[in-house]
């Protein structure tokens, strides 16, 4: 298995109960990014193209948003970020997939970026783990969350990670709440 693939595992636990989230509100949405079933396969000749060639459209799709959504009559892109590591006071993400997503924002999209709790684990098996203790997402609207709160890692290659540069984010950052606080909020709006 590659290591893509076994990072993507807690990805794919995460999305599918995501997915049961959207459900239960009543939202619309669909599957949006390159990293779900139906395409993985193509994902590593992108990150191939984007490393060897440094090719931007390879960059740009690999880093689109997981899924698309409408609350109340407005669309938001919201992508999914699951962490290697949960002992720490940070979330991370990627800086090309920051860079995509504020690239978005300029052109006015909605960017919600949903972090993963603590029990996604790539052993668990959805139903197992939904009936131990539902995950505790955290979310935030990315234009909430200034960028001087993004902190660069200078040794993505001490990551357990895809070994690529990546920023740092406090946990305790103001804007990161609750995932149904921040729903609850979008429902409103």
């Amino acid at each position: 298995m590659s290591t893509f693939e076994a990072r993507s595992k807690p990805h794919d636990l995460a999305c599918s109960y995501l997915e049961s989230l959207f459900k239960h509100r009543g939202y619309t949405y669909a599957k949006y990014g390159v990293e779900h079933k139906d395409v993985k396969e193509i994902h590593n000749k992108l990150m191939d193209c984007t490393l060897k060639n440094n090719d931007q459209t390879s960059k740009f799709v690999r880093h689109l948003p997981d899924y698309i959504c409408i609350i109340n009559d407005k669309v938001y892109f919201f992508d999914m970020k699951t962490q290697v590591r949960i002992d720490t006071p940070n979330y991370s993400i990627e800086c090309d997939a920051l860079e995509i997503l504020q690239y978005l924002m300029q052109y006015k999209c909605l960017v919600v970026l949903i972090f993963s709790s603590d029990n996604i684990h790539p052993k668990n098996k959805l139903e197992e783990m939904l009936q131990q203790k539902p995950p505790n997402f955290k979310a935030c609207l990315l234009n909430e969350i200034g960028q001087e709160n993004f902190k660069k890692n200078i040794n993505p290659e001490r990551s357990k990670g895809s070994n690529t540069p990546f920023f740092l984010i406090l946990k305790s950052t103001k804007g990161i709440v609750d995932f149904n606080i921040l729903m609850d909020r979008l429902e409103v709006h």
